[in-house]
């Protein structure tokens, strides 16, 4: 763990309240899908209020993953031939 266990803790405990807000106002106007709409509203909201701390806190993107990862030089591994 890289020691920021108390801002995810804030994440979930924020994602929590929205979620349950939402379900109570969207369970009884339309049930099962209101629950639905609430929950994934919410684990939506944790996960992009973590990938926003991480960009701030530790200063990557875990969202990149268009990026191409860049080719080891040759010989610069630890394969054969390299001493």
């Amino acid at each position: 763990m890289t020691g920021h266990e108390r801002l995810l803790r804030n994440n979930v405990l924020v994602a929590a309240v929205v979620a349950l807000g939402m379900a109570l106002v969207l369970i009884p106007a339309f049930g099962l899908l209101g629950a639905a709409v609430a929950t994934a509203t919410g684990m939506a909201i944790q996960n992009l209020l973590c990938v926003w701390q991480v960009r701030r806190v530790l200063g990557f993107n875990t969202l990149a993953i268009w990026q191409r990862v860049r080719p080891e030089p040759a010989g610069g591994g630890c394969g054969a031939g390299s001493a």
